[in-house]
């Protein structure tokens, strides 16, 4: 509890919680989480823990798409809407084409519902997994390996 209540007084300083999880060591969304349960709870949002099997947030949903080939969404965009994903196909896109992509956010809404940890360990079919956000933020390697 010690972790949330910092995170909560970092907030209370002004910081951002990309500068909060560099601080403390732990996954943005994770700041998101714990600042979103004080807001609406206040200390009682953050004496519990999260309940387990917590709903899969939007970073999970885009992650899963992937696994049926088809591209993620924009998901930061528009910050007013928490867990938005922002959904444009062209008008190229034929009417199979939209109707399979409605067919798996059904399938994708069933095992949200029933089985919430495939989707927040997606993507499952793909060469490279989940990265670590906090990670990655903080070591960023954008060279490419010798050869």
């Amino acid at each position: 509890m010690s972790l949330r209540a910092r995170m909560i007084l970092l907030a209370a300083e002004g910081l951002q919680n990309k500068e909060i999880a560099e601080r403390l060591g732990v996954d943005r969304m994770q700041v998101a989480r714990w600042r979103k349960r004080y807001l609406e709870q206040r200390l009682a949002g953050i004496e519990r823990d999260l309940p387990r099997g917590a709903p899969p947030v939007k970073v999970d949903v885009a992650k899963r798409l992937l696994d049926f080939g088809i591209h993620a969404p924009t998901i930061y965009f528009p910050q007013l809407v928490p867990e938005c994903l922002l959904i444009e196909p062209t008008e190229t896109e034929s009417k199979a084409t939209l109707d399979r992509f409605v067919a798996v956010m059904a399938q994708i809404r069933q095992e949200a519902l029933q089985q919430p940890e495939l989707l927040r360990e997606a993507p499952h079919h793909l060469p490279v997994g989940r990265l670590d956000g906090a990670l990655a933020a903080r070591k960023l390697d954008v060279a490419a390996p010798p050869g």
